[in-house]
């Protein structure tokens, strides 16, 4: 809980500044690895659920890469699998999973919408860490 205080204006200013750049810097830093871990493990769920695992490579295969910047992370189906001499992108797997595949009305693959229920069903997960990675950093500021 925070510290219930009194400010001068220029410090409150002060604290808002310093808020500000927690957010933008401290916050995000923290939340893009701990959410994208989140997320990755609803993704991993969500294969599993839709009975998407054959070798278990797709879930296998989902990481969570945060750019060097610290602006985003990707989330994604990584590497590839062979088979016989056929080399395919675990994300293209998950992508014809994802949307389904007709090839050309022979043996058509319906879409499943693994990784969108994934993501949703991550969301108040990951907006709880937030909050709790918010808070932490409101009660080290005040």
């Amino acid at each position: 809980m925070a510290k219930v205080g009194t400010f001068t204006m220029d410090e409150f200013v002060s604290k808002l500044g310093q808020l500000e750049q927690a957010a933008r810097k401290g916050v995000k830093a923290e939340l893009l690895p701990k959410g994208g871990e989140i997320i990755k493990v609803h993704l991993q769920k969500s294969v599993k659920d839709k009975n998407l695992v054959d070798t278990g490579e797709l879930a296998e295969s989902i990481s969570v890469i945060v750019d060097k910047s610290g602006e985003f992370a990707t989330i994604y189906p990584r590497g590839t699998r062979t088979r016989g001499k056929t080399i395919t992108r675990n994300a293209e797997i998950g992508f014809i999973h994802e949307f389904g595949a007709n090839d050309n009305g022979q043996n058509p693959m319906p879409a499943t919408f693994w990784v969108k229920d994934g993501a949703e069903a991550s969301a108040d997960d990951v907006a709880e860490e937030a909050a709790d990675i918010f808070m932490r950093t409101i009660n080290e500021i005040l």
